[in-house]
């Protein structure tokens, strides 16, 4: 039985306690709240792998336009290999070991 149904079982709507309707809102909140971060979660590391890629392919406006979508990205730090070592750079450093162009 769902929790609201629940509630209007037990207790009369009309004397619900303000706590309780407030943790009940709560535990919806913070259900909804992590769901919403997993599936950012999510986005990110695909745009990360997504842009990981493209600075390794050398296309530049791929990568410009995944910045402008996801500017979070230049803060995160990704896992490369130059010249056969492993190296953990945030995306601008590896796309300035490619030498990309100024423009």
């Amino acid at each position: 039985m769902p929790l609201n149904k629940m509630a209007t079982a037990i207790m009369n709507p009309t004397t619900t306690s303000p706590s309780f309707r407030s943790v009940s809102t709560h535990h919806r909140t913070s259900t909804t709240r992590s769901s919403y971060m997993a599936s950012q979660s999510c986005r990110v590391k695909s745009a990360l792998a997504t842009v990981t890629a493209a600075i390794s392919k050398r296309e530049w406006p791929l990568v410009i336009s995944t910045f402008e979508r996801f500017p979070a990205l230049a803060s995160e730090w990704i896992n490369v290999t130059i010249r056969n070592h492993p190296a953990r750079l945030l995306p601008l450093h590896y796309a300035c070991t490619l030498r990309p162009p100024l423009s």
